[in-house]
């Protein structure tokens, strides 16, 4: 570990926030305590969004909690800022150091630490436990190649393990690989996936009903909505909308770019291009539409719109972005189409590859065929379609039930 600090700090991301890093800088944002503190560790961008599902039904449950969200880089510091409530402390998590954690367990001085996914940091959860705190460790997943690692130091494992009051993991094989590694089952249990606990909204029927008559979408129309779009993926499948309009009866694209700035530049393209489109917003207020090409240019609706989908591409996905939420579009029995950039949900493909329900594809040219070929084949489509949907209405309720968790440890139950 001394090696391994100076190691760390010439890499500038871990040399930004460098008083938090040490402890230091912790007690001039940390404000003081008044109420019944929650300390979660979110390492990542994608945490920080597990973090905020169940900081939301905290808050819906009890609002006198204070909150301190710790983060492993200043990137998802300023992420955890601007997507979480204000009322929320976020820092830099501290090094897993015993004289730093030390200090910062006794300038944060939590009640709950919350432990997001596999962050596991034996010095931090030593004070931690030496300090009274209930330590939970939640939303908890491992791959198998991680496991197979992990085996070779067990003794190691268990006893960071046995630090632990309260363990939920995603899924079943997930709980099993801890407790082969020194986890007590009886702290564990299976309760889904927060990242994914998306609700569906009330009155779903009247809700395509209406769509379908504010875009002048007939039910014998075929669909192709491609979501949160990034550069350079509008050109492929610009292309798979040239091909599949001669071949399927009124094949329709509706297309999301993931940043409105780009709307202009996706029109200039459209425009060269020779496809006509309309904009969505302009048919919500009423204009009539002429073309298939709908170009989605607002935020916030895109969730909801793919209800409408046939076929739905995850963008991101196909350029190296990283992909996007698969799960928004498979809650509604969608199959959903992605490239090989998914890396920012590895875990949601998991679930659905692992569920036979996940439809990657390499570049565009697969897309078009598999979309030729499912137009062939509807039964073995929407089979798959039904499967993705199943997949993720299981992980409703799983923000609650994990919430349930830290309030219960809260009120020494």
């Amino acid at each position: 570990m001394p090696i391994a600090l100076p190691l760390a700090l010439l890499k500038k991301k871990y040399r930004e926030g460098l008083p938090q890093r040490l402890g230091f800088g912790l007690a001039r944002v940390v404000p003081e305590k008044f109420a019944p503190r929650v300390w979660l560790h979110a390492s990542s961008v994608g945490e920080v969004q597990a973090a905020k599902a169940l900081i939301n039904e905290l808050l819906a449950e009890n609002d006198e909690i204070d909150i301190v969200v710790s983060t492993m880089t200043s990137h998802g510091r300023n992420v955890a800022i601007e997507r979480l409530p204000s009322r929320v402390c976020c820092v830099i998590s501290p090094l897993d150091i015993p004289f730093i954690t030390a200090r910062a367990v006794k300038t944060i001085k939590p009640d709950v630490y919350v432990c997001l996914e596999t962050e596991l940091w034996p010095s931090i959860l030593r004070n931690l436990k030496k300090n009274g705190a209930e330590i939970l460790l939640l939303n908890g997943r491992m791959s198998v190649r991680s496991l197979v690692t992990y085996t070779s130091f067990k003794r190691f494992f268990s006893e960071v393990l046995a630090n632990f009051n309260r363990m939920a993991f995603i899924s079943t094989a997930d709980m099993k690989r801890f407790v082969s590694l020194g986890a007590e089952e009886s702290k564990c249990r299976v309760s889904g996936n927060v990242k994914y606990d998306l609700p569906l909204p009330e009155h779903k029927e009247k809700l395509v009903e209406n769509f379908r008559l504010m875009l002048g979408i007939e039910n014998s129309s075929r669909i192709f909505i491609s979501g949160s779009t990034h550069t350079g993926e509008e050109d492929m499948l610009a292309e798979l909308y040239k091909q599949m309009r001669e071949e399927v009866d009124n094949f329709i694209w509706m297309t999301a770019p993931r940043h409105l700035g780009r709307i202009t530049a996706i029109e200039n393209f459209l425009i060269e291009q020779g496809l006509d489109y309309e904009r969505y917003t302009e048919l919500k207020h009423g204009k009539q539409r002429q073309h298939n090409i709908i170009l989605i240019d607002v935020m916030g609706e895109l969730s909801n719109l793919y209800s409408l989908a046939d076929y739905v591409f995850c963008g991101g996905s196909l350029v190296q972005k990283g992909g996007h939420n698969i799960m928004e579009a498979a809650l509604w029995d969608k199959a959903v189409f992605y490239g090989p950039y998914m890396n920012d949900y590895k875990d949601a493909v998991a679930l659905l590859e692992f569920g036979q329900a996940g439809l990657k594809v390499n570049d565009e040219k697969e897309l078009i065929e598999k979309i030729r070929y499912f137009e062939q084949h509807q039964d073995e489509y929407e089979l798959i379609c039904h499967r993705a949907g199943t997949i993720a209405q299981a992980q409703n309720g799983a923000s609650k039930e994990q919430a349930e968790l830290i309030l219960e440890s809260l009120n020494g139950n």
